[in-house]
Parts: C-alpha cells; sequence; structure tokens
C-alpha cells in the first residue's frame, strides 16, 4: 500500500473589494488533483450570504476603499498519494451581485493554487468578467447598458477558462476572449500536514510552497474534466439560489 498524507484545510473567505456593486455574494470550489480524495466532497463547493459593500476614507485625496465582508467559514479533509505531493488544489471563486431590481449580473471569476505548505497564509484572488468586444465597440455599449438598466452579464459556459496557465499543459487557453480587471477577494487559509515520520513529505510541501509564493508554477497543470464537473455543481446551486433570492424578493413587494 501506497504511503498518503493528509493535508487539513481551514479557511475564511474573509471579503471582497473594489467591486462596483453594492450587494455581493460568492460561490467557491476547491478542485483538487488527480489521485486526491476527499472524504466530504459536499464541503469542498459552497456560496456565501449577501453582503453590502461600505467605503472607507483612503488616503488624504478623498478616496474610499469599497469591501464587501464574508466571513465565511469553510474546511476541508484532502488526501494524496505521496507520489501526487506537487500537485495542488486550487480555490476557484465567482462573484456576483444581485438587487432589489432583480438585477443579476456576474462581477467577476477567479482562482488561486492553495498551498501545501504548513502554517497560516493570506491570499489576494484577483478576478476578472468577460465582455462582449472591445469596450469601445456598439456590443460593448450595449452590453453596458444592459446590465445597468436590466441586469444581465456576459457568462463562461466553462470555468475552465479562468484557470488557464500559458505555462502549463493541456488548459485551456483565454487568447481571443475580451476580459476586464474587476476586484479581489481576500482569504485566510490555515494548513496542517499529517504524514510519514521521515520529513520528506514536508520537504516537498514546503518547496512546493516556496515555488508559489515566488511564482514558478509550471508543474501546477489543471484538469479541465474535473473543472467542467465542479463548475456543474457550482452551476446548479447557483440556480438554487437565484431562485430562492427572486422568491424572497416578490415576497418583499407583495408585503
Amino acid at each position: 500500500m501506497s504511503a498518503t498524507v493528509v493535508f487539513y484545510l481551514r479557511g475564511e473567505i474573509s471579503s471582497a473589494q473594489h467591486f462596483d456593486a453594492e450587494s455581493l455574494f460568492l460561490s467557491y470550489c476547491i478542485l483538487v488533483p488527480n489521485g486526491w480524495t476527499c472524504q466530504e466532497e459536499s464541503k469542498l463547493c459552497g456560496t456565501t450570504h449577501f453582503a453590502q459593500q461600505t467605503r472607507k476614507p483612503f488616503g488624504d485625496e478623498g478616496k474610499s476603499i469599497s469591501t464587501a465582508h464574508f466571513n465565511q467559514y469553510f474546511e476541508a479533509k484532502l488526501i494524496a498519494p505521496v507520489d501526487t505531493v506537487f500537485e495542488v488544489p486550487k480555490l476557484v471563486v465567482e462573484v456576483s451581485s444581485l438587487d432589489w431590481w432583480q438585477r443579476f449580473c456576474t462581477e467577476g471569476y477567479g482562482f488561486t493554487a492553495i498551498s501545501t505548505s504548513p502554517g497560516h497564509h493570506s491570499l489576494t484572488i484577483a478576478t476578472w468578467r468577460p465582455v462582449p468586444s472591445s469596450m469601445h465597440s456598439h456590443a460593448a455599449r450595449v452590453a453596458q447598458m444592459r446590465r445597468f438598466f436590466i441586469g444581465g452579464t456576459p457568462q463562461l459556459k466553462d470555468l475552465g477558462c479562468s484557470l488557464a496557465d500559458t505555462q502549463g499543459k493541456d488548459v485551456l487557453s483565454r487568447f481571443g476572449l475580451c476580459t476586464i480587471s474587476s476586484g479581489q477577494v481576500n482569504v485566510t487559509l490555515e494548513v496542517g500536514l499529517q504524514g510519514p515520520k521521515d520529513g520528506k513529505i514536508l520537504a516537498k510541501s514546503t518547496l512546493l510552497g516556496r515555488k508559489m509564493q515566488s511564482g514558478r508554477s509550471d508543474q501546477l497543470v489543471s484538469s479541465v474534466d474535473q473543472v467542467i464537473a465542479a463548475y456543474l455543481r457550482v452551476k446548479s446551486r447557483m440556480a438554487s439560489v437565484r431562485e430562492a433570492m427572486r422568491m424572497m424578493m416578490d415576497g418583499r413587494q407583495s408585503d
């Protein structure tokens, strides 16, 4: 029987910043590499509550920072064979908004590699969202007006596009897809590791964490099939959340 290593992940999606909408909620999913297992797969995906952005002064020039606080807690226990310790799980997020007029918009997609180095980690996920074409074209202006007046934005059919890595292999490319930068999501993570006593796993994991912090992720290859399956699960949950929010809004209007 091959040796395995157990990773204990406990994290918190603390806040989102610099988004245009006032009321935000976030869907997240932890994508595990091939060969890794999770005893409770239901803990790998989830949705936060709605949070209103608040503005705080920043600097001396009258600027302000908009922040929505989620404080969404999540945890997972991942089991990985020793041979696959150099592959890492990824955290994928989708930020959305729904206002009182039931205008639903996708505010941003993003992902980050979860460090397998034991200890405390503070992560910032930069997000982006797709747009129809060049921001100065007629189609882009129509899309902006639709987004403002009735809601609705271009969405990804395949969440694997948000995991495109120009240095990896067998991944999707965002070449030709017009996007604009959006806000950022702040995550804190505690990682615990349990494995063989010889210390080799800890050494490999620590080395991987250093590579991730330095931006050298040539060996981090994502599985497209796994991304699609995880996206479908998140999409079905998102549909139920939207329906529940629409029913709640209808109830408020009837009152």
